[in-house]
Parts: structure tokens; C-alpha cells; sequence
């Protein structure tokens, strides 16, 4: 045999070989990774549709108000627009129901006490740091820590009021 042919029998070839089964085996992995993922976005949308980890509302308002806006976010599930909601402000609605159910009458500065004194009675997703006499802070359900100053707590409760949650 000729040194070209020997050398394409003993190097050339196991090496195309050698290429040839780690491309399969990366096909393969891909394959596996794609089949995952696909998983994961099936389960996600499965726990979504049932409104598992999230509250919803029917979005009837096309134009919601400009303040709502801001603090809800529209999302697409199964071909609908939904809004999901602040679990803050369901924290909020909620004391400011049980304060109403108690008297007829209820001020913001009522259910910000109500909230920074007893918000262990509302706070069903724990998702209060801490309350002061001019802030709110509070982690969202993604981990986000946010704030809610004392000076903005009665327009939050007034579109509330306006535009309840539940």
C-alpha cells in the first residue's frame, strides 16, 4: 500500500469518524436541551392558564386608568389579554375590606396603620419587609424588592377604591 492510502486508513478516517460521533452525540444533547425547555414553557403555561403563582382580573377596561396602568402588567395566556395584579395592592384592598366591614367610614391613614400594625392578618403571600410611618417596602413574587411611600399610599388607595382588585 502507498503512505497516502495508510495514512488516510490510520488518521484521516478515525478522525472523520471521531467528528461524525460527536456531532451525532451534540445533536443528541440539543435535542434533549430543546425537548426540556419545551417542558418547562408547557408547564409554565399549563400553571398560567390555571392562574397557579398569579392573580388575575378580565382586562374589561381597554383604557385602564394611567396610574393602574403603571403598576399592573398585561400579559397574553391562551389567546386572552389578562392583567396581573399587584399582590401589594390586593394587601391593600384587603385591609382596607376589613376595615369596612368594621365601620362605614374608612380613611387611607386607617388602612396604612391597619397595614404597619396588623399586616400579618392581610399579608397572605408575606410579601411585607417592613412598615414605618412613611414606607411600605415589600418583595414581589419575582423576588423584587419595592417601596411604597406614605405620600403616595392615598392615590394608590383612591384608584383602588375606583378600580378594585377582587
Amino acid at each position: 500500500m502507498n503512505d497516502a492510502l495508510i495514512h488516510y486508513l490510520r488518521v484521516e478516517l478515525p478522525a472523520q469518524e471521531e467528528k461524525r460521533r460527536r456531532l451525532a452525540l451534540q445533536a443528541e444533547r440539543e435535542k434533549l436541551i430543546e425537548a426540556e425547555l419545551e417542558e418547562e414553557r408547557q408547564r409554565r403555561n399549563t400553571e398560567l392558564e390555571k392562574g397557579i403563582d398569579f392573580e388575575w382580573k378580565s382586562n374589561a377596561d381597554p383604557e385602564p386608568a394611567m396610574s393602574m396602568a403603571k403598576l399592573t402588567e398585561t400579559v397574553q395566556i391562551g389567546g386572552t389579554d389578562r392583567e396581573r395584579i399587584s399582590q401589594l395592592h390586593c394587601l391593600i384592598w384587603r385591609a382596607y375590606q376589613h376595615l369596612l366591614s368594621k365601620s362605614g367610614k374608612v380613611t387611607a391613614q386607617q388602612v396604612w396603620d391597619e397595614i404597619r400594625y396588623r399586616h400579618k392578618n392581610h399579608d397572605e403571600d408575606e410579601i411585607i419587609q417592613e412598615v414605618t410611618h412613611e414606607l411600605i417596602e415589600w418583595c414581589s413574587r419575582q423576588g423584587n424588592e419595592q417601596n411604597l411611600k406614605r405620600s403616595s399610599f392615598d392615590k394608590t388607595l383612591s384608584n383602588l377604591k375606583a378600580n378594585p382588585p377582587f
